[in-house]
């Protein structure tokens, strides 16, 4: 092999090795970090489930002991501020612990305040016992 042919195979591999790197690469911080519309976004959904969960309390107010677990909740987003929420509630029904599964159609209507109840409207909600 000629000094030439070593010569250009180190300058494609080093070109390889370069362009498999940038590949590769770990993200850069500014490409992690979310621009200010996905936070909103994930806020707005997020409130939605508030927004829900106030719904839910306001439908056991006769109840103690309500309680919301974590970990359970699922939002759907469904396009043009429309939520599909659902989650579950434990409760104490005549002293006896209660599940019930939750489900809420919700669409921010717009405004300032999204914790504000009155820029929320509730197209369907159902509180089903176990």
């Amino acid at each position: 092999m000629t000094k030439m042919k070593k010569v250009g195979l180190w300058i494609v591999g080093i070109l390889l090795l370069s362009v498999l790197g940038n590949i590769f690469a770990p993200p850069t911080q500014e490409e992690t970090k979310p621009t200010q519309e996905e936070v909103v976004v994930k806020n707005v959904k997020l409130e939605a489930h508030t927004i829900c969960k106030m719904l839910v309390e306001k439908a056991l107010a006769q109840y103690v002991d309500v309680d919301f677990p974590l970990g359970n909740r699922k939002i759907f987003e469904k396009g043009n501020q429309r939520y599909i929420v659902k989650d579950y509630v434990l409760f104490l029904d005549n002293n006896v612990k209660t599940k019930a599964n939750w489900h809420c159609d919700i669409h921010f209507k717009g405004g300032e305040d999204t914790m504000d109840t009155n820029n929320w409207e509730l197209l369907k909600f159902e509180l089903l016992r176990d």
